[in-house]
């Protein structure tokens, strides 16, 4: 339905403002009747200017990562092996819109996940540890999408990692970033620069396809 969506059994209904909120409740209301699915009395929360909803805050301001997701990763102490940086990694990606070149900052630490690599932890991941504890605790106020404002798509490209970010009004809708492949590792960086800009265009296709944009 129009200004609603659900995961699971959480379901959230928006609007643009309080009359085209209260039009698709109803509108939700009476199809949930039709269909006899009760919901709790309890559980339902109407009219909020903010709400914490999957991992996220959705508010007037943008959206941003729920406390207790930022929390819970604070408080992880330094992985003694491979699966314990697993579950790190796992709880940051999570998080990985909101987080610039991602994948060059967690290069370090994604190195002890290759291969035959013994464990070893040493001043380099205490860096990448660290870092994305910061990262994760200053995360911007993300905007929401406006698909009548012009969209800027800004690329980058480091020795191990492509990023890209897009901007609105000059603020972030979202960041994604991936890292190189050994071979692409040795690519010329005009060759890396070009990968970015692919990798941009792909990651944010939901974004962008069927419109110019900046870059």
């Amino acid at each position: 339905m129009e200004g609603g969506v659900n995961v699971m059994d959480d379901i959230l209904v928006w609007g643009e403002d309080k009359d085209s909120h209260d039009n698709r409740l109803k509108k939700l209301l009476e199809k949930l009747r039709s269909i006899n699915l009760k919901l709790n009395k309890d559980k339902c929360k109407i009219g909020l200017s903010e709400i914490s909803y999957i991992g996220h805050v959705l508010s007037k301001d943008g959206l941003r990562p729920d406390k207790e997701k930022v929390r819970a990763i604070l408080e992880m102490r330094e992985p003694s092996d491979k699966s314990a940086l697993q579950r790190f990694l796992g709880m940051v990606q999570y998080l990985a819109k909101f987080i610039p070149n991602l994948s060059e900052v967690t290069a370090p630490l994604r190195k002890l996940l290759e291969g035959e690599t013994h464990w070893h932890w040493e001043s380099e991941q205490q860096d990448s540890f660290n870092c994305l504890k910061v990262l994760v605790s200053t995360a911007p106020v993300l905007k929401f999408y406006d698909v009548n404002q012009p969209v800027t798509l800004s690329v980058d490209a480091s020795a191990e990692g492509l990023g890209a970010v897009i901007l609105q009004e000059g603020q972030p809708v979202a960041y994604g970033s991936r890292a190189l492949t050994d071979c692409e590792q040795n690519y010329a960086q005009i060759e890396k620069e070009l990968l970015a800009i692919v990798h941009g265009c792909e990651t944010f296709h939901q974004y962008l396809y069927g419109r110019w944009c900046s870059s």
